[in-house]
Protein backbone atom coordinates (compact mmCIF):
# COMPACT_ATOMS: atom_id res chain seq x y z
CA UNK A 1 0.00 0.00 0.00
CA UNK A 2 1.50 3.65 -1.00
CA UNK A 3 2.14 5.76 1.35
CA UNK A 4 -0.47 8.04 -0.14
CA UNK A 5 -3.07 5.72 0.60
CA UNK A 6 -2.16 5.36 3.76
CA UNK A 7 -2.55 8.65 4.72
CA UNK A 8 -5.64 9.01 2.89
CA UNK A 9 -7.32 6.19 5.02
CA UNK A 10 -5.62 8.18 8.37
CA UNK A 11 -7.84 11.09 7.29
CA UNK A 12 -10.94 8.97 6.66
CA UNK A 13 -10.19 7.53 9.98
CA UNK A 14 -10.30 10.98 11.74
CA UNK A 15 -13.56 11.83 10.01
CA UNK A 16 -15.45 8.98 11.33
CA UNK A 17 -14.01 9.54 14.86
CA UNK A 18 -15.41 13.21 14.55
CA UNK A 19 -18.90 12.00 13.56
CA UNK A 20 -18.90 9.84 16.87
CA UNK A 21 -17.84 12.46 18.80
CA UNK A 22 -20.36 15.02 17.70
CA UNK A 23 -22.90 11.86 18.04
CA UNK A 24 -21.68 11.24 21.65
CA UNK A 25 -21.59 15.28 22.47
CA UNK A 26 -25.43 14.89 21.54
CA UNK A 27 -26.15 11.93 23.47
CA UNK A 28 -24.91 13.16 26.64
CA UNK A 29 -26.41 16.48 26.75
CA UNK A 30 -29.43 17.25 29.18
CA UNK A 31 -32.59 16.93 27.87
CA UNK A 32 -35.32 19.29 30.04
CA UNK A 33 -38.27 17.42 28.80
CA UNK A 34 -36.90 13.97 30.13
CA UNK A 35 -34.64 14.78 32.22
CA UNK A 36 -31.61 12.50 31.04
CA UNK A 37 -28.13 12.58 31.31
CA UNK A 38 -26.43 10.32 27.91
CA UNK A 39 -28.63 7.29 26.80
CA UNK A 40 -29.80 6.48 30.14
CA UNK A 41 -32.98 7.95 32.07
CA UNK A 42 -33.14 9.70 34.82
CA UNK A 43 -36.56 9.40 36.02
CA UNK A 44 -37.66 10.97 38.78
CA UNK A 45 -38.89 9.17 41.90
CA UNK A 46 -39.96 5.63 42.05
CA UNK A 47 -36.15 4.46 41.51
CA UNK A 48 -35.75 6.10 39.08
CA UNK A 49 -31.63 7.02 39.48
CA UNK A 50 -32.33 11.12 40.19
CA UNK A 51 -29.25 12.61 41.52
CA UNK A 52 -27.11 10.08 41.13
CA UNK A 53 -23.64 10.02 40.71
CA UNK A 54 -24.25 11.49 36.80
CA UNK A 55 -20.87 10.15 35.12
CA UNK A 56 -19.69 10.95 31.95
CA UNK A 57 -20.74 7.46 29.77
CA UNK A 58 -17.39 8.60 27.75
CA UNK A 59 -15.74 8.24 30.63
CA UNK A 60 -16.40 5.63 33.42
CA UNK A 61 -15.52 6.39 36.89
CA UNK A 62 -14.42 10.30 36.71
CA UNK A 63 -16.92 13.18 37.66
CA UNK A 64 -18.04 15.68 35.47
CA UNK A 65 -16.75 19.21 35.64
CA UNK A 66 -17.64 21.56 39.07
CA UNK A 67 -20.73 23.34 38.27
CA UNK A 68 -20.69 26.98 38.34
CA UNK A 69 -23.19 28.59 40.08
CA UNK A 70 -26.01 30.22 38.32
CA UNK A 71 -26.96 33.49 38.70
CA UNK A 72 -30.34 34.62 37.83
CA UNK A 73 -29.94 37.94 37.15
CA UNK A 74 -27.59 37.45 34.45
CA UNK A 75 -30.74 36.58 31.66
CA UNK A 76 -30.25 34.28 29.71
CA UNK A 77 -27.31 31.65 31.28
CA UNK A 78 -24.55 30.16 29.31
CA UNK A 79 -24.68 26.82 29.19
CA UNK A 80 -22.81 25.66 32.49
CA UNK A 81 -20.64 22.81 33.20
CA UNK A 82 -23.08 20.48 35.49
CA UNK A 83 -21.14 18.37 38.29
CA UNK A 84 -21.88 15.12 39.50
CA UNK A 85 -24.37 16.47 41.96
CA UNK A 86 -26.44 19.23 39.99
CA UNK A 87 -29.66 18.84 37.48
CA UNK A 88 -30.91 20.85 34.44
CA UNK A 89 -33.55 22.83 34.20
CA UNK A 90 -34.80 25.55 32.11
CA UNK A 91 -33.32 28.35 34.41
CA UNK A 92 -33.63 26.95 37.65
CA UNK A 93 -31.01 24.44 38.93
CA UNK A 94 -31.58 22.57 42.14
CA UNK A 95 -28.09 21.48 43.37
CA UNK A 96 -28.06 19.15 45.62
CA UNK A 97 -25.47 21.14 48.97
CA UNK A 98 -22.52 19.71 50.18
CA UNK A 99 -22.65 18.43 53.90
CA UNK A 100 -25.86 18.29 56.22
CA UNK A 101 -27.82 20.88 54.57
CA UNK A 102 -30.97 21.37 52.70
CA UNK A 103 -31.11 21.45 49.18
CA UNK A 104 -34.61 22.72 48.73
CA UNK A 105 -36.21 24.64 51.55
CA UNK A 106 -40.24 25.91 51.52
CA UNK A 107 -40.02 28.68 53.23
CA UNK A 108 -43.93 29.75 52.92
CA UNK A 109 -46.89 30.88 53.05
CA UNK A 110 -48.25 29.06 55.75
CA UNK A 111 -51.57 27.87 54.92
CA UNK A 112 -50.45 27.77 50.89
CA UNK A 113 -50.22 24.40 50.16
CA UNK A 114 -46.69 23.80 51.96
CA UNK A 115 -47.57 20.42 53.42
CA UNK A 116 -48.80 18.75 50.17
CA UNK A 117 -45.98 20.14 48.48
CA UNK A 118 -44.05 19.20 51.06
CA UNK A 119 -45.60 15.36 50.55
CA UNK A 120 -45.27 15.43 46.74
CA UNK A 121 -41.22 15.51 47.39
CA UNK A 122 -41.50 12.93 49.81
CA UNK A 123 -43.19 10.46 47.86
CA UNK A 124 -40.63 10.92 44.87
CA UNK A 125 -37.60 11.25 46.63
CA UNK A 126 -35.93 10.86 50.04
CA UNK A 127 -36.03 14.13 51.72
CA UNK A 128 -34.98 12.97 54.75
CA UNK A 129 -32.73 10.83 56.68
CA UNK A 130 -34.76 7.41 57.64
CA UNK A 131 -35.57 7.99 61.32
CA UNK A 132 -37.22 11.07 60.39
CA UNK A 133 -39.45 9.83 57.76
CA UNK A 134 -42.80 12.18 57.62
CA UNK A 135 -41.31 15.19 59.84
CA UNK A 136 -41.78 18.64 57.61
CA UNK A 137 -41.21 21.43 59.38
CA UNK A 138 -37.79 20.96 60.84
CA UNK A 139 -36.79 24.66 62.04
CA UNK A 140 -33.41 24.20 62.58
CA UNK A 141 -32.78 27.93 61.21
CA UNK A 142 -34.41 28.91 64.26
CA UNK A 143 -31.67 27.75 66.67
CA UNK A 144 -29.78 30.91 65.48
CA UNK A 145 -30.31 32.64 68.63
CA UNK A 146 -28.03 29.68 70.30
CA UNK A 147 -25.31 30.51 67.71
CA UNK A 148 -24.74 29.10 64.17
CA UNK A 149 -23.37 25.64 65.64
CA UNK A 150 -27.36 24.96 66.66
CA UNK A 151 -28.52 25.22 63.35
CA UNK A 152 -25.57 23.37 62.21
CA UNK A 153 -26.74 20.09 64.46
CA UNK A 154 -29.95 20.52 63.79
CA UNK A 155 -29.26 19.87 59.94
CA UNK A 156 -26.88 17.31 61.15
CA UNK A 157 -29.69 15.26 63.01
CA UNK A 158 -31.99 15.47 60.11
CA UNK A 159 -29.60 15.11 56.94
CA UNK A 160 -26.55 13.73 58.32
CA UNK A 161 -27.01 10.11 56.57
CA UNK A 162 -27.69 11.36 53.53
CA UNK A 163 -24.47 13.99 52.36
CA UNK A 164 -22.21 11.01 51.34
CA UNK A 165 -25.38 9.07 49.97
CA UNK A 166 -24.87 9.55 45.44
CA UNK A 167 -26.96 6.60 45.26
CA UNK A 168 -30.53 7.14 46.24
CA UNK A 169 -33.23 9.43 45.21
CA UNK A 170 -32.24 11.98 47.76
CA UNK A 171 -33.17 15.59 47.60
CA UNK A 172 -32.98 17.29 51.27
CA UNK A 173 -35.63 19.46 51.76
CA UNK A 174 -36.88 21.75 54.90
CA UNK A 175 -40.67 23.23 54.54
CA UNK A 176 -40.88 25.16 57.45
CA UNK A 177 -43.37 27.73 56.08
CA UNK A 178 -43.11 30.50 58.42
CA UNK A 179 -39.54 30.99 58.11
CA UNK A 180 -40.24 33.65 55.17
CA UNK A 181 -41.13 35.84 57.68
CA UNK A 182 -39.38 34.01 61.01
CA UNK A 183 -41.77 32.82 63.47
CA UNK A 184 -39.54 33.74 66.09
CA UNK A 185 -38.61 37.69 66.64
CA UNK A 186 -35.39 37.08 64.80
CA UNK A 187 -33.32 40.47 63.81
CA UNK A 188 -32.20 41.14 60.35
CA UNK A 189 -28.53 39.63 61.52
CA UNK A 190 -30.16 36.02 62.53
CA UNK A 191 -33.33 35.87 60.12
CA UNK A 192 -33.44 32.75 58.13
CA UNK A 193 -32.55 33.93 54.72
CA UNK A 194 -29.23 35.69 56.35
CA UNK A 195 -28.49 32.60 58.29
CA UNK A 196 -29.54 29.82 56.03
CA UNK A 197 -27.39 31.66 53.00
CA UNK A 198 -24.15 30.83 55.73
CA UNK A 199 -25.23 27.32 55.68
CA UNK A 200 -26.74 26.67 52.29
CA UNK A 201 -25.57 29.64 49.62
CA UNK A 202 -26.83 27.40 46.66
CA UNK A 203 -30.67 26.49 48.18
CA UNK A 204 -33.42 27.06 45.96
CA UNK A 205 -36.09 28.61 47.80
CA UNK A 206 -40.20 28.26 47.09
CA UNK A 207 -42.74 30.60 47.83
CA UNK A 208 -46.77 29.40 47.60
CA UNK A 209 -47.99 32.43 47.84
CA UNK A 210 -52.31 32.08 48.75
CA UNK A 211 -54.64 35.34 48.61
CA UNK A 212 -54.38 37.46 51.68
CA UNK A 213 -58.05 37.21 52.90
CA UNK A 214 -58.25 33.53 52.29
CA UNK A 215 -54.70 32.77 54.14
CA UNK A 216 -55.55 35.04 57.11
CA UNK A 217 -58.92 33.33 57.72
CA UNK A 218 -57.29 29.79 57.06
CA UNK A 219 -54.38 30.62 59.34
CA UNK A 220 -56.65 31.57 62.05
CA UNK A 221 -58.61 28.94 61.88
CA UNK A 222 -55.75 26.80 61.87
CA UNK A 223 -54.11 27.90 65.42
CA UNK A 224 -57.83 27.23 67.22
CA UNK A 225 -57.16 23.93 66.82
CA UNK A 226 -53.17 23.54 66.67
CA UNK A 227 -51.33 23.44 69.71
CA UNK A 228 -49.28 26.66 69.74
CA UNK A 229 -47.92 29.40 72.32
CA UNK A 230 -50.54 32.25 70.31
CA UNK A 231 -52.98 34.51 72.39
CA UNK A 232 -56.22 33.91 70.53
CA UNK A 233 -58.42 35.53 73.41
CA UNK A 234 -60.04 37.66 70.80
CA UNK A 235 -62.40 36.58 67.59
CA UNK A 236 -61.24 36.63 64.02
CA UNK A 237 -62.30 40.04 62.87
CA UNK A 238 -61.44 41.28 66.65
CA UNK A 239 -57.82 40.85 66.06
CA UNK A 240 -58.11 42.15 62.34
CA UNK A 241 -59.77 45.35 64.03
CA UNK A 242 -56.95 45.79 66.24
CA UNK A 243 -54.17 45.00 63.40
CA UNK A 244 -56.02 47.70 61.36
CA UNK A 245 -56.03 50.61 63.87
CA UNK A 246 -52.25 49.75 65.21
CA UNK A 247 -51.26 50.12 61.46
CA UNK A 248 -53.39 53.51 61.34
CA UNK A 249 -51.01 54.88 63.52
CA UNK A 250 -47.71 53.57 62.71
CA UNK A 251 -47.59 55.08 58.79
CA UNK A 252 -43.89 55.95 59.15
CA UNK A 253 -43.01 52.59 60.13
CA UNK A 254 -45.11 50.69 57.85
CA UNK A 255 -43.94 52.54 54.69
CA UNK A 256 -40.22 51.46 55.35
CA UNK A 257 -41.93 47.86 55.54
CA UNK A 258 -43.53 48.04 52.41
CA UNK A 259 -41.25 50.10 50.69
CA UNK A 260 -41.89 51.08 47.15
CA UNK A 261 -37.67 51.86 46.54
CA UNK A 262 -37.30 47.90 46.90
CA UNK A 263 -38.76 47.44 43.49
CA UNK A 264 -35.18 48.67 42.11
CA UNK A 265 -32.71 48.98 45.40
CA UNK A 266 -32.21 45.04 45.77
CA UNK A 267 -29.97 46.31 48.78
CA UNK A 268 -33.43 48.19 50.65
CA UNK A 269 -33.52 46.31 53.91
CA UNK A 270 -37.01 45.97 55.31
CA UNK A 271 -37.00 43.26 56.98
CA UNK A 272 -35.54 45.81 60.18
CA UNK A 273 -38.97 47.64 60.19
CA UNK A 274 -40.64 44.50 59.71
CA UNK A 275 -38.90 43.68 63.41
CA UNK A 276 -39.66 46.49 64.34
CA UNK A 277 -43.56 46.56 63.51
CA UNK A 278 -43.93 43.48 64.85
CA UNK A 279 -42.68 44.08 68.21
CA UNK A 280 -44.38 47.40 68.42
CA UNK A 281 -47.45 45.51 67.30
CA UNK A 282 -47.00 43.24 69.79
CA UNK A 283 -46.53 45.58 72.84
CA UNK A 284 -49.55 47.09 71.93
CA UNK A 285 -51.57 44.18 71.82
CA UNK A 286 -50.49 42.58 75.32
CA UNK A 287 -51.22 46.05 76.60
CA UNK A 288 -54.95 45.97 75.57
CA UNK A 289 -55.39 42.51 76.17
CA UNK A 290 -53.77 42.16 79.80
CA UNK A 291 -56.67 42.55 81.42
CA UNK A 292 -58.97 39.97 79.77
CA UNK A 293 -56.17 37.32 79.07
CA UNK A 294 -53.95 35.38 81.63
CA UNK A 295 -50.35 34.82 80.97
CA UNK A 296 -50.61 37.30 77.96
CA UNK A 297 -46.99 38.27 78.27
CA UNK A 298 -45.28 34.42 78.03
CA UNK A 299 -47.58 33.70 74.51
CA UNK A 300 -47.18 35.16 71.10
CA UNK A 301 -49.18 37.45 69.05
CA UNK A 302 -48.71 37.58 65.37
CA UNK A 303 -50.01 40.11 62.91
CA UNK A 304 -52.13 37.82 60.22
CA UNK A 305 -52.09 41.35 58.05
CA UNK A 306 -48.32 42.21 58.12
CA UNK A 307 -47.47 38.33 57.12
CA UNK A 308 -49.88 38.45 54.37
CA UNK A 309 -48.13 41.39 52.88
CA UNK A 310 -45.39 39.00 50.95
CA UNK A 311 -43.30 41.74 49.33
CA UNK A 312 -40.42 42.27 51.56
CA UNK A 313 -40.46 38.75 52.17
CA UNK A 314 -39.31 37.70 49.25
CA UNK A 315 -37.54 41.28 48.54
CA UNK A 316 -35.28 39.95 51.89
CA UNK A 317 -35.33 36.39 50.59
CA UNK A 318 -33.92 37.01 46.88
CA UNK A 319 -31.13 39.53 48.35
CA UNK A 320 -29.34 36.06 49.79
CA UNK A 321 -30.69 33.30 46.90
CA UNK A 322 -30.05 33.39 43.32
CA UNK A 323 -32.44 30.17 42.78
CA UNK A 324 -36.13 31.08 43.85
CA UNK A 325 -39.68 30.34 42.64
CA UNK A 326 -42.93 31.57 43.39
CA UNK A 327 -46.40 30.30 43.00
CA UNK A 328 -49.56 31.51 43.26
CA UNK A 329 -51.14 28.93 45.87
CA UNK A 330 -54.64 28.94 44.11
CA UNK A 331 -52.86 28.08 40.80
CA UNK A 332 -51.50 24.84 42.37
CA UNK A 333 -54.30 23.93 44.00
CA UNK A 334 -55.98 23.60 40.76
CA UNK A 335 -53.20 21.28 40.00
CA UNK A 336 -50.84 19.92 42.34
CA UNK A 337 -48.55 18.94 38.87
CA UNK A 338 -47.32 22.72 38.54
CA UNK A 339 -45.38 22.25 41.45
CA UNK A 340 -42.70 20.27 38.90
CA UNK A 341 -43.55 22.94 36.55
CA UNK A 342 -42.52 25.35 39.06
CA UNK A 343 -39.15 23.68 39.78
CA UNK A 344 -39.29 22.62 36.34
CA UNK A 345 -38.53 19.11 36.33
CA UNK A 346 -40.39 16.08 34.73
CA UNK A 347 -41.71 13.49 35.95
CA UNK A 348 -41.62 9.89 35.26
CA UNK A 349 -45.23 9.28 35.11
CA UNK A 350 -47.18 12.07 33.78
CA UNK A 351 -50.49 11.71 35.99
CA UNK A 352 -49.16 10.70 39.72
CA UNK A 353 -51.53 9.55 41.77
CA UNK A 354 -53.70 11.84 43.82
CA UNK A 355 -52.42 13.06 47.39
CA UNK A 356 -54.94 13.41 49.84
CA UNK A 357 -55.36 16.72 51.00
CA UNK A 358 -52.66 17.65 53.67
CA UNK A 359 -52.50 19.46 56.87
CA UNK A 360 -56.52 20.50 56.27
CA UNK A 361 -59.39 20.38 58.65
CA UNK A 362 -63.26 19.61 57.44
CA UNK A 363 -64.02 22.49 60.32
CA UNK A 364 -61.64 25.43 59.10
CA UNK A 365 -63.88 27.54 57.15
CA UNK A 366 -66.80 27.11 59.81
CA UNK A 367 -65.07 27.94 62.59
CA UNK A 368 -64.32 32.03 61.75
CA UNK A 369 -65.13 33.59 58.50
CA UNK A 370 -64.73 36.88 57.58
CA UNK A 371 -67.77 39.48 57.00
CA UNK A 372 -68.27 41.43 53.40
CA UNK A 373 -67.66 44.73 55.52
CA UNK A 374 -64.29 43.14 56.75
CA UNK A 375 -63.07 41.70 53.14
CA UNK A 376 -63.20 45.50 51.84
CA UNK A 377 -61.41 46.34 54.44
CA UNK A 378 -58.80 44.22 54.04
CA UNK A 379 -58.78 44.97 49.85
CA UNK A 380 -58.07 47.84 50.70
CA UNK A 381 -55.04 47.83 53.18
CA UNK A 382 -53.81 45.28 50.81
CA UNK A 383 -54.28 47.25 47.42
CA UNK A 384 -50.46 49.16 47.85
CA UNK A 385 -48.85 45.20 48.55
CA UNK A 386 -49.73 43.91 46.45
CA UNK A 387 -49.65 45.93 43.78
CA UNK A 388 -45.71 46.31 44.44
CA UNK A 389 -45.24 42.46 44.75
CA UNK A 390 -47.40 41.91 41.34
CA UNK A 391 -44.29 44.77 39.82
CA UNK A 392 -41.82 43.18 41.78
CA UNK A 393 -42.68 39.32 40.78
CA UNK A 394 -42.92 40.63 37.19
CA UNK A 395 -39.33 42.28 37.62
CA UNK A 396 -38.10 38.59 38.88
CA UNK A 397 -39.65 37.13 36.05
CA UNK A 398 -37.74 39.33 33.61
CA UNK A 399 -34.74 38.13 35.00
CA UNK A 400 -35.18 34.64 34.99
CA UNK A 401 -37.26 33.62 38.34
CA UNK A 402 -39.39 30.78 38.27
CA UNK A 403 -42.80 32.22 38.98
CA UNK A 404 -46.46 30.49 37.94
CA UNK A 405 -48.75 31.76 36.55
CA UNK A 406 -46.75 34.01 34.46
CA UNK A 407 -47.47 37.66 35.51
CA UNK A 408 -48.02 39.42 32.27
CA UNK A 409 -50.51 36.84 31.65
CA UNK A 410 -52.11 35.93 35.15
CA UNK A 411 -54.62 37.56 37.52
CA UNK A 412 -52.63 37.80 40.75
CA UNK A 413 -54.73 37.51 42.66
CA UNK A 414 -57.74 35.52 41.42
CA UNK A 415 -59.05 33.70 44.40
CA UNK A 416 -60.67 30.02 43.51
CA UNK A 417 -63.87 29.35 46.00
CA UNK A 418 -65.07 26.21 46.39
CA UNK A 419 -67.46 25.73 43.22
CA UNK A 420 -64.50 27.01 41.27
CA UNK A 421 -66.01 30.11 40.17
CA UNK A 422 -63.84 33.14 40.22
CA UNK A 423 -63.82 35.53 42.28
CA UNK A 424 -63.21 39.56 41.88
CA UNK A 425 -59.65 39.76 41.89
CA UNK A 426 -57.58 42.18 43.90
CA UNK A 427 -55.11 43.44 41.32
CA UNK A 428 -56.27 44.72 37.93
Amino acid sequence: MSVSSIWLYRLLLLEVLGLIGVYWEIETEFSVSSIRFSSTPLRIGNGGGFLRSMRMQGSPGSPAPAARRLRSDMGAPEAPDFGSQEIRTARLYIQRSDGAVPSLVIVGADKGGTSEAFAMLAREFQVLDPGHKGKKELGCLYEAWNGTQGVHDCYQEYFGQLQHNDDEDVLPVDATPNYYYSNEFYAFDISPPKILAEFAPDATIVFLLREPKSRIQSLYNHWLVSNNRRDLSLALEEQLEEELQFLNGTQNLFDGFVNASGIEDQKCNMWNAWYELRENYQETARNLRRNQTKDVDSKRITSLILTSMYFPFIHTWVQFFDRVAVMQSEYFFEDRNRLWQLLQLSLSSSSPAELRAENQAASYDEKSKLSNDMKERLEQAFQQPNALLFKYLGKLESRGFSVLPRVGASTWWTAIDPTGSRQSRLLA
